[in-house]
């Protein structure tokens, strides 16, 4: 079986994470934020963020992921790695941030299904702006969890109506 390495772009659809969190600046300005329907200080990472997300690991330029955060702890990422390339996962409130984690599968260049990316990221959150890091584990069909496959860092800012 044929392995895949895992980029820094399929690992954090960028963490965003909040991963992905994580920068990026929002195309449009002086406009309203998007904010959390509660306004509780705990939701203050709930809406969706573009972050920019950078690998300590691989080397390759930074990467764009599109994050949204629900209220109750709903995670939905996408990046630019490649088409539809969607994770899902949970978040919570740490401190004055949070932390979070989601999975992303991972293909070979056949369609061959490869494993899945484990993404942690924990950042905080200032007004509409972001910033942290994550880490990555590897989880193959079969064989145990390979940990640390990659981390690094990520800013982003929240999006603009």
């Amino acid at each position: 079986m044929e392995q895949q390495m895992i980029t820094r772009r399929k690992a954090f659809a960028a963490a965003g994470v909040a991963a992905g969190a994580l920068g990026a600046t929002a195309a449009l300005t002086g406009v309203r934020s998007v904010q959390a329907a509660s306004g509780a200080v705990g939701d203050a990472v709930a809406g969706t963020w573009d972050v920019r997300v950078t690998s300590a690991v691989s080397g390759q330029p930074p990467s764009t992921s599109l994050v949204a955060f629900a209220p109750g702890g709903s995670l939905v990422t996408t990046d630019n790695s490649a088409p539809g390339n969607v994770s899902v996962g949970a978040w919570e409130r740490e401190g004055e941030g949070f932390r979070a984690v989601f999975e992303t599968f991972s293909f070979s260049p056949s369609g061959t299904f490869a494993g899945t990316a484990i993404i942690r990221p924990r950042g905080t959150v200032d007004g509409d702006h972001t910033h942290g890091t994550y880490t990555v584990d590897f989880r193959p069909p079969s064989g145990p969890t390979q940990h640390g496959v990659d981390h690094g860092t990520f800013s982003g800012s929240r999006l603009k109506l």
